[in-house]
Order: structure tokens, then sequence, then C-alpha cells
């Protein structure tokens, strides 16, 4: 394909360049993906290092080299990077609005938890586990959604306990909480801000209790 982009050069019209370029980049995709694989593959057999080798092959998010601030001061220092990028999307997805304070009700006799029937079972877990998209970059906790789907049948008893325990207490762990943003260029100058979208990695874990408590009808008991 990238021999045909080179030999068509300004003979190609734009929608035919459009099609052919986004097939070049689905084809490098897939291409990596699956040398990323091989080489996990090829690391479990020879008893080393996974996360090793999953470090080594996965792509790298690099942060712009130099940023230009609305005033047109330029930052080169990686910490200036750093803390211009946290200010500016804290301020542009920060709530203008004033949300009242929540109060919780009183809880009655009628209205306390019922662990038996919000329970989660392991069936629901693997259904869950079974629904996560392969592929996806992991969150802070570095688990991936294949590493659920190998593990399923081992998990699954303990991941249904937590999750009802989670559903009884209203706690969830701070650890799930977290998570990484990466910046993608989108098109432009690419030392200012407003040219890149901010993409959160969640947890696998919390994606996966997510994906449970709504698909089998439990949200739907919320009162």
């Amino acid at each position: 394909m990238l021999a045909t982009r080179k030999e068509s050069g300004k003979t190609m019209t734009p929608v035919a360049r459009t099609v052919l370029n986004k097939a070049i980049r689905v084809t490098v995709k897939n291409d990596y993906r699956e040398y990323a694989a091989r080489r996990a593959r090829e690391a479990a057999k020879k008893a080393t290092s996974i996360k090793r080798t999953f470090i080594s092959t996965r792509l790298k998010t690099t942060t712009p080299e130099c940023l230009t601030k609305a005033d047109g001061t330029v930052l080169r220092n990686r910490k200036d990077i750093e803390e211009e990028i946290r200010t500016f999307f804290q301020d542009l997805f920060s709530s203008k609005v004033h949300v009242v304070a929540y109060s919780e009700p009183s809880e009655s006799e009628n209205d306390k938890f019922d662990k038996e029937e919000w329970r989660v079972l392991e069936s629901e877990v693997m259904q869950a586990i079974r629904q996560m998209k392969s592929g996806k970059a992991p969150g802070p906790d570095q688990i991936r959604s294949e590493h659920l789907k190998c593990l399923q049948e081992v998990l699954a008893r303990p991941l249904a306990d937590l999750f009802t325990e989670m559903l009884a207490s209203g706690i969830v762990p701070k650890d799930w909480l977290s998570s990484h943003t990466i910046l993608i260029h989108k098109k432009g100058a690419r030392d200012i801000l407003v040219n890149y979208r901010p993409i959160a990695l969640l947890s696998t874990m919390l994606k996966v209790f997510s994906r449970d408590f709504s698909v089998d009808g439990k949200m739907s008991r919320i009162p």
C-alpha cells in the first residue's frame, strides 16, 4: 500500500488518498499488535519477564517538546510543560455551574441493603469480562482485558465477592479511581494545546465492575 501511494503521487484523488491512508494506519496498527502479542507469547514460553517485554514493545506517547502559551511565552522545560498541560485542561473541564451539595437521606429498615438481592454472580463477572474489548491501552495498574480473559475462571469468584462488598459498602478501591491522561494531536501546530485531545486511560477493573453493574439490570434497581 505504501508503494501504491508513492507511485500514484499527485494523480490520486483526495478521497482515494484518504481511504488509502486510513487503510495503511489500520494495517500498521494490526501488524504492531500482532508483533507485541508474539513477543509476549515467546516470553511466556521462555519463562522470561512478560512485563519487561510489554514495556519494550508498547508504543510511546511523547509529551510536546515545547508549548506556546496564550501570552506568547514558549515553554521548553519538561516540568513547566506538564504543569501547563495540567492547568489548561483542569480549567477547560472544570464546572462553571454551582452544584448544590448532596444530602444523603436517612435510611429506614426497608431501605437497607439486601446483600442477597444484589449479590454479583460468577457468571455475571465472566460475561462482563468476555464483553471487554481487547487491544485497549490499560490504566495506571497496567491490567489489560486480555489478562482478565485468560484468568476469568480463576478470578470469577473473588471478583464476584469483591463487587458484592463494593455494592454493600458503596466504596470503590482508590486505585481504581485514578487514571492516566494522554494527549492525542488532532491537527495544526504541535506547540498549541488547543490542538490536542486528552484521553483518560481508566482502570480495567473499574470498567469490568461498571459493565457488570449495568448489563444485568442492577442499575435499574437503584431507588
